[in-house]
């Protein structure tokens, strides 16, 4: 048998892009949008579409992205190969899922752009991951909440073993503030006290990734593990990762906190 005698699937990638969404309580968030065209037309959905001739998969998934949310500037991984004949009815598709996690400002641009794109809760009921969508329906189109379900499985995995591997902290709430203060390091070389926004550069720029509080960063691990975690074990826990730094940051509530940063070395 030659070749081009054997059946060929169609090939189409879909992206799970989660964040934490900045509230008094942050939770973790899905990015959709509302679909158009002929499938499932008028349904919220994770972006996704089929791999055009000639297009590396690396390069539909940016295309997607730009295409269906308007959202630009990731880098998403591969996460599983969905290849069950049946999976799709409009014919044979195999979708290779990809995801990617960031701060929840680098998504607010297709929002104000669009209004069919969205950031949903996601959240746990009966031991599974649901999503909540708007309108009458309760579940992605295909086997897309399975494709969710693993990625959020996939981060949870990721913010168990490290102290916010993805920056999302850097999407604080709106009780939390990232001026900075150094009351313990007056000066700099004998030089003037620096403002509170030079204070932050360099707590920010020559360390290891955005800072924050150890409060900020439990809030956000609790929004990626969708449920409450224990302050003094969490503490022991990521503090032998962290750096902790000569600032602090000034909360509209309660003491500042002492800012730290990952210690990536």
């Amino acid at each position: 048998m030659k070749w081009e005698e054997f059946a060929r699937p169609s090939v189409a990638v879909d992206v799970a892009v989660l964040t934490v969404v900045p509230e008094s309580q942050p939770w973790l968030g899905l990015l959709v949008y509302r679909r158009a065209g002929d499938a499932h037309p008028g349904r919220w959905d994770i972006p996704g579409g089929f791999v055009q001739a000639g297009e590396r998969l690396a390069d539909t998934v940016l295309r997607v992205l730009r295409e269906k949310s308007d959202v630009r500037g990731l880098a998403p991984t591969q996460l599983h190969v969905f290849d069950d004949p049946k999976r799709d009815e409009r014919g044979w598709v195999i979708a290779v899922a990809h995801m990617d996690a960031v701060p929840h400002q680098r998504l607010q641009a297709a929002m104000t752009r669009r209004d069919d794109v969205r950031i949903v809760r996601v959240q746990d009921s009966d031991g599974r991951v649901r999503v909540q969508l708007p309108g009458r329906f309760r579940r992605l189109p295909w086997d897309h909440d399975e494709i969710v379900t693993m990625a959020v499985e996939r981060l949870r995995e990721r913010y168990a073993r490290h102290p916010d591997p993805d920056g999302l902290t850097s999407s604080s709430d709106e009780g939390m503030t990232t001026t900075t203060h150094a009351p313990t390091v007056p000066t700099w070389d004998g030089g003037p006290v620096l403002g509170d926004s030079q204070v932050h550069a360099l707590v920010a720029g020559a360390e290891t990734g955005p800072a924050f509080t150890l409060t900020e960063l439990r809030r956000v691990h609790e929004a990626v593990a969708g449920r409450p975690l224990q302050r003094d074990t969490f503490r022991r826990m990521v503090e032998p990762h962290l750096h902790r730094t000569a600032f602090t940051s000034e909360g509209r509530v309660g003491r500042p906190g002492v800012l730290y940063v990952r210690d990536d070395r």
